[in-house]
Order: structure tokens, then C-alpha cells, then sequence
């Protein structure tokens, strides 16, 4: 059964601007080296002894329902800036960890990292 976590990524104004303007994001999840497969949208996990435990993860963007594609960036909305540094726009993701169809299972610890990089465009 896979198993699944909301997570959000927040863009946020933290000075004002002497005039008010729009700038669109961009946002990448870097890998970091983590081996990809599923046409970079998934990440194989890996026990703490370095060898594949049977699962993978993937990020899904819960606007549109879709895995997002690792270390390549991707709109992620336009960010309203002020002069009362009010501007922040809010990105929900969720993660999402599957045993991989055929792949033995191995039990034990395992863990994986990957940056999120925003962008203005």
C-alpha cells in the first residue's frame, strides 16, 4: 500500500518594493545524485547498506494530480511583490513512497534528501 505525506513549499516576500510588481517562480527538486527512473519522476530508495530496498518515491503536484519531473524546473506561479512585503505564494506537494511491481522487498532504515530550489524567472 503506498504511502503518502502533504507537504508545501512557500515563496515569500521578506522586504517591500518601492513600486509593486509580479515575478513568475520557478521551482526544482534536485536530486542530488539519487538514482531516477520513470523518466526522471521517481527516485529508487536504498536501505542504509547502499542497496535497492524494492520502494521508490515520488513527488506528486497536487494541482494537477501529476509526479513532478526531478532536477528540472517547472512553474511554479507568480508571486505578487508589495512595498509591505505581503507577497508569498503557497505550493502543495505530496510525497509519495510504493513498493516497486516485481522488485523483492528489503526491510529496514532507509532515508533520501533532495533540494528544492525556487527561482525567479
Amino acid at each position: 500500500v503506498p504511502r503518502e505525506v502533504p507537504f508545501t513549499v512557500t515563496a515569500q516576500q521578506n522586504v517591500g518594493t518601492q513600486s509593486p510588481f509580479v515575478a513568475p517562480l520557478a521551482i526544482e527538486f534536485r536530486t542530488n545524485g539519487l538514482t531516477l527512473a520513470d523518466a526522471d519522476s521517481t527516485v529508487i530508495l536504498k536501505n542504509n547498506k547502499q542497496e535497492n530496498n524494492g520502494f521508490r518515491l515520488s513527488v506528486i503536484d497536487v494541482d494537477n494530480n501529476t509526479p513532478v519531473k526531478f532536477n528540472m524546473k517547472t512553474d511554479m506561479g507568480s508571486i505578487h511583490l508589495d512595498n509591505g512585503a505581503g507577497g508569498r505564494i503557497i505550493k502543495q506537494y505530496k510525497a509519495k513512497v510504493e513498493a516497486i511491481p516485481g522488485a523483492v522487498i528489503k526491510t529496514g532504515a532507509f532515508s533520501a534528501a533532495m533540494t528544492v530550489i525556487v527561482t525567479y524567472n
